[in-house]
């Protein structure tokens, strides 16, 4: 926990303000309320502003605290975001030795995307906090069923509050895992599927289908989509019926996933390619036709007319074109290393969830369920 938290604290307080993309709009939310007393969507049309994790949150903290609003969202929320590493150790426990918990964490507090990025986009991070109270209540076998049942919707309630992509995500994640258990639990028995099931690690012989424990019922899933319409349609004014909601939501889904490719520059293939070189002739024309189909009909923004940017000719700059304190072959070295680890690193995650389900599953240490939902991710 201690090493999460400076790792935090060594970037959020790196300055007297606060500093990043995201965080910046969030700060807005966050003032927005605090000066009108209260959240409304009318305060600003945004979907930043439909995140109460940037919005009544941290006003009930400054409220209390009365200290400085940046600090807030600089001291305050880092100290926060630090119990994920937590929850990671904490599921990771649960199914292999402690040393392998440990290394899970710090793999996970390692990665760059914790303790700079996430920072950076404060919505994002307590919704993950959310999302891994969710996990970690319902892998919970010690908690009563009933209770359990209520943690998880309080906890899947407030993670779609705060941010819409993570809901978004995780509700695919817990569909995808409640649907294929289901079709699990109707065909283990059968004599065809049974000896499938077998030699992938899925089912021991001569095991029945009552002795398993499922915990992710259809009523959860189905009360957190529920939700998930009620919260989307009232904010995104989507409540002409069902079918208008989900059909703007697999639009709205399609188009994040969209948005994280065109950022990275990636596809899929790319991600697994170490030599693979962003093409920077496209790079702009890309960007720019996003940024203007985004902005072109948002009635906040105010375009320049194209008379005063007729003669503007931006340009992609070059690494190598830019003053560098060290040489060029080293900052390449540098990257390609960077690209390496960065391959490695999802070959790390490939390589522990098939040794979950080949090794740990096999010895009745590990739940179909979370085996299933980590395929998924």
């Amino acid at each position: 926990l201690m090493m999460s938290l400076s790792l935090l604290l060594s970037f959020s307080l790196r300055s007297w303000y606060i500093s990043g993309p995201d965080i910046s709009l969030e700060y807005k939310m966050f003032q927005l309320t605090k000066e009108n007393s209260c959240w409304s969507m009318s305060n600003f049309y945004d979907a930043y502003n439909a995140c109460l994790s940037v919005t009544i949150l941290p006003t009930i903290f400054d409220s209390f605290l009365k200290t400085n609003s940046e600090y807030t969202l600089k001291l305050i929320f880092p100290l926060i975001f630090s119990i994920i590493s937590l929850a990671v150790y904490l599921i990771s426990k649960k199914y292999t030795k402690h040393i392998f918990a440990f290394l899970s964490s710090f793999f996970f507090m390692s990665f760059l995307s914790f303790f700079l990025l996430i920072l950076t986009h404060i919505r994002q991070g307590i919704s993950f906090i959310y999302f891994a109270l969710t996990l970690l209540v319902l892998f919970n076998k010690k908690i009563n069923s009933t209770f359990k049942k209520g943690l998880f919707l309080i906890f899947g309630f407030s993670m779609i509050v705060s941010h819409y992509s993570t809901a978004y995500v995780a509700l695919a994640l817990f569909v995808f895992t409640f649907l294929i258990c289901f079709v699990f639990k109707k065909t283990e028995n059968k004599k065809s599927f049974s000896k499938i099931y077998e030699k992938l690690n899925l089912k021991e012989k001569g095991a029945k289908s009552s002795e398993r424990k499922y915990y992710l019922s259809g009523v959860l899933v189905l009360l957190l989509i529920i939700f998930s319409f009620l919260w989307l349609s009232q904010l995104t004014e989507t409540s002409e019926g069902l079918v208008d909601f989900a059909h703007k939501t697999i639009k709205n889904m399609g188009k994040i996933f969209n948005e994280d490719v065109i950022a990275e520059q990636t596809s899929f293939l790319d991600q697994f390619n170490i030599f693979y070189k962003i093409n920077t002739d496209s790079l702009l024309q890309n960007y720019t036709r996003e940024i203007t189909s985004k902005y072109k009909d948002n009635s906040y923004t105010y375009l320049y007319s194209p008379e005063k940017y007729k003669d503007y000719s931006p340009r992609v700059v070059s690494s190598k074109t830019l003053p560098l304190k060290i040489s060029n072959s080293i900052a390449s070295k540098i990257y390609l290393f960077m690209e390496i680890i960065k391959k490695i690193i999802k070959i790390f995650i490939v390589f522990g969830v098939f040794y979950l389900l080949f090794f740990q599953f096999k010895r009745g240490k590990i739940d179909i369920e979370f085996i299933i939902a980590a395929l998924g991710c």
